[in-house]
């Protein structure tokens, strides 16, 4: 089998949800014997470096740059047109894609709903799949911005959605709850909507020994007795909502529990002030890194306080597969069901009395933990790809 993807973000280095998952899944992909080989397309932004062409980990790369996704960028942050529109632009010149994807593919993917107008220029009689991020819809109105919830903007994705839906031979979900959405909104038929669960990197994320773990907690000079608790997260709307729940509900009682907070990636700039402010020297703002290990490592304590957006958090299982403790909001746990046992759970306000009381009993965790590995996510997607292939819904 030969597959190709298409995502609109550089997928390598994988530094967020989106190209976590994306990543993550075509390179396990690569692995599975019977897959001949897996390409994918990355529509770079402006501001994204990377070669034009390069071979990772099994997976050939091509990285090409549309420029008009820049264009709706500013106009987005101008209040005039949403973001979404780029569709229209991928709609109309498809060239730059179609000159970089295999014509050979039996599966022809897009993981980004702006792409999904490519669907229709597909290689002829190629498996067509919608991977879905999330019902974006439901980001839209928890979080999108003012311009796109405009009346017209939002009827503009709506049938963005419901088009991308309808051209896929097979759509993707991260959730039994957004299938049901699907579902639900669009009328699609249960059939055709496979869910592969958000994971982990099962073969580069583990906890540390224990001289591993003494020398991260060395290098972020946590006292003996003092817990470091982490937060990960891109600056997007839903993960600045959650810095600034922490900064309500946990940074105010740091000391009473004997606790110290990193506030790790790219939102971590819209909080530096209040960390040097409010903190008392307890909190630390720290850019977007290449390598977490120092923090995940060195950390006791995973914290999910997010309360809204869509999909699901990435960071949660994360979290798990390095060994540590998880609080989350019940909203972000959603999608991964089978870890409820093994997180404490406790809405925002609840969060600095679960951080000084008792954590959950780990036995079984690993158990549970290993069916969110990317590795099983791939062969579910790969199987789906199987099934609808033998069915004749491609050649």
């Amino acid at each position: 089998m030969r597959i190709q993807g298409v995502v609109d973000n550089n997928v390598w280095p994988p530094r967020m949800g989106h190209t976590v998952r994306v990543w993550n899944l075509y390179k396990e992909l690569g692995r599975i014997s019977g897959v001949e080989s897996v390409r994918v397309i990355a529509a770079l932004k402006s501001r994204e470096r990377g070669a034009g062409r390069e071979r990772r980990d099994g997976v050939d790369i091509a990285r090409i740059r549309p420029g008009h996704p820049s264009v709706f960028a500013w106009l987005e942050r101008a209040g005039l047109a949403p973001l979404s529109l780029t569709a229209e632009g991928y709609r109309r010149w498809p060239g730059p894609f179609a000159r970089a994807w295999d014509d050979g593919a039996d599966v022809f993917q897009v993981d980004s709903l702006p792409l999904s107008p490519l669907l229709s220029h597909a290689p002829r009689g190629t498996l067509k799949v919608y991977g879905s991020q999330n019902v974006e819809m439901e980001w839209l109105e928890r979080v999108g911005s003012d311009v796109a919830r405009r009346p017209r903007w939002a009827r503009f994705l709506a049938r963005l959605e419901a088009e991308a839906l309808a051209l896929a031979d097979l759509v993707v979900a991260v959730s039994a709850d957004d299938k049901a959405a699907f579902v639900s909104r669009y009328g699609v038929d249960p059939a055709k909507v496979v869910v592969v669960d958000n994971g982990f990197d099962a073969t580069g994320l583990r906890p540390p020994t224990e001289a591993e773990q003494a020398g991260a907690r060395g290098a972020l000079n946590l006292s003996p007795g003092e817990r470091g608790l982490v937060f990960v997260g891109t600056d997007f709307e839903h993960n600045r909502r959650a810095v600034d729940a922490l900064f309500t509900h946990v940074v105010p009682r740091l000391g009473e529990i004997g606790a110290r907070l990193w506030i790790v990636g790219d939102v971590s700039g819209a909080f530096r002030g209040r960390a040097a402010r409010e903190g008392q020297g307890r909190v630390r703002a720290v850019p977007a890194q290449a390598d977490l290990t120092p923090w995940l490592w060195g950390c006791d304590i995973g914290l999910n306080p997010v309360t809204t957006g869509a999909g699901s958090n990435v960071k949660l299982p994360t979290y798990l597969a390095c060994g540590l403790d998880v609080v989350t909001t019940p909203f972000g746990a959603r999608g991964f069901e089978r870890l409820g046992p093994f997180v404490v759970r406790v809405p925002l306000e609840g969060f600095a009395a679960a951080l000084a009381g008792p954590l959950p009993a780990r036995s079984g965790r690993d158990t549970a933990l290993a069916s969110y590995a990317w590795g099983t996510a791939a062969r579910t997607l790969l199987d789906a790809y199987a099934v609808r292939l033998g069915a004749g819904s491609a050649r």
